[in-house]
């Protein structure tokens, strides 16, 4: 079998980019030909990766119809079984390779129908529950742009917007991780008959509960330091909870603020900023923690980390938003608060910290729910899919 991938770039350790490789290595494994093409550096992996800078850009109007010209003439020459598409937002190119038989578009965000790409409000930051439409561009696009958020929609324009929405719903099969996702996607258009709720997965699962660690309580936030992310609400919470420690791992523009707010709050000995780590080093950092917090405030639309830590028995305390609650059962595998609430937050985290019996409960029932989301189920369920 021989499945082309496109996506903007891969030389990013996103949510997606980090899903995409992964599974287009474990296809590899299973000896499924892989091609990706994609914006940005080559990535190191078992399948072929073609570079090609100008699908990165979804502003390359000028050059759409070559791009896609090329891409077709590339589908036929090589016969691909299935093309997978991810973050392309090129019209043209999605109404040519809508025409695949085996077209399969993957819906990883709220990109393809949020103005600002984040479902929320910048203001308030409360999560939108509108469908987007023509007063997106006019009355929340402008304040989002000022902030540098997705200026996808004034580029484009709101009638080529259209065109691209309406060139997705053309795809054979349309995959989301979440049945919040597969909400979204229903709500501006797409047959729900065409959609296929497939979450993510674990490409590793350790062979029993970790043990908690010795010393002083430790909670682990992992992912990019961006304003939805909530790092701000955790540090908030972390100074309601004063014999605990934390690690932020990741990096992002929020960087500097978050250090900030962190001295601020005379918490500078109890958080530490590693930064960036290795995809091979992050299960070793969870099992070094107690817990593993995702303080969400947008509607997230998976949240993998969350079943990375299930897979080392780790309990996660999560924001009650977007698709958490499809994988986080409250009170049995960890707790869900409500977003933007340092408050409950803070108490959430005390409450287990001072129970390690509890945590151990919840982190054995983790553990046996990540059984669920292990690599091989999710490749069965992709291949159905994709033959």
């Amino acid at each position: 079998m021989k499945i082309l991938f496109l996506t903007d770039r891969m030389d990013v350790c996103g949510g997606t980019e980090v899903y995409l490789h992964g599974l287009m290595n474990s296809l590899s494994a299973r000896g499924v030909e892989c091609w990706c093409i994609s914006g940005g550096n080559p990535r190191e992996g078992s399948y072929r990766h073609v570079v090609d800078a100008r699908i990165r850009d979804w502003r390359t109007v000028r050059d759409e119809e070559r791009v896609s010209t090329e891409i077709w003439d590339l589908l036929e020459r090589e016969r691909f079984d299935a093309v997978h598409v991810s973050h392309i937002y090129s019209s043209r190119l999605l109404e040519r390779l809508a025409l695949h038989p085996r077209s399969i578009r993957h819906i990883h965000d709220h990109r393809l129908f949020c103005s600002n790409g984040k479902k929320y409000f910048f203001g308030s930051q409360k999560i939108c529950t509108f469908r987007e439409g023509l007063v997106c561009f006019l009355k929340c696009m402008p304040r989002c742009l000022l902030r540098g958020w997705n200026k996808r929609g004034f580029t484009i324009g709101y009638p080529e917007y259209r065109r691209t929405l309406k060139a997705c719903t053309r795809f054979s099969r349309v995959l989301v991780a979440s049945r919040f996702m597969a909400q979204e996607v229903a709500l501006v258009g797409f047959d729900t008959n065409r959609v296929k709720v497939l979450p993510y997965f674990v490409t590793h699962r350790d062979s029993a509960p970790a043990t908690l660690p010795t010393g002083p309580n430790r909670v682990i936030f992992l992912g990019r330091l961006v304003e939805e992310k909530g790092v701000d609400i955790l540090i908030q919470a972390l100074a309601l909870c004063p014999d605990v420690m934390a690690s932020v791992v990741g990096s992002g523009p929020e960087l500097p603020r978050l250090r900030r707010l962190t001295e601020s709050h005379g918490l500078k000995d109890r958080i530490d900023f590693p930064g960036e780590v290795p995809n091979n080093e992050i299960p070793r950092m969870i099992r070094a923690s107690h817990l593993l917090v995702v303080p969400s405030i947008w509607p997230e639309p998976f949240g993998i980390v969350g079943i990375e830590a299930m897979a080392c028995g780790r309990t996660v305390i999560a924001s009650r938003v977007g698709g958490i609650p499809d994988w986080l059962t409250d009170g049995v595998t960890g707790m869900l608060v409500e977003p933007r609430n340092p408050v409950e937050l803070g108490q959430a985290i005390a409450a287990l910290c001072q129970d390690p019996g509890r945590l151990n409960k919840m982190g054995a029932a983790g553990w046996l729910h990540a059984e669920r989301y292990l690599v091989d189920r999710h490749l069965d369920e992709f291949l159905r899919i994709a033959c």
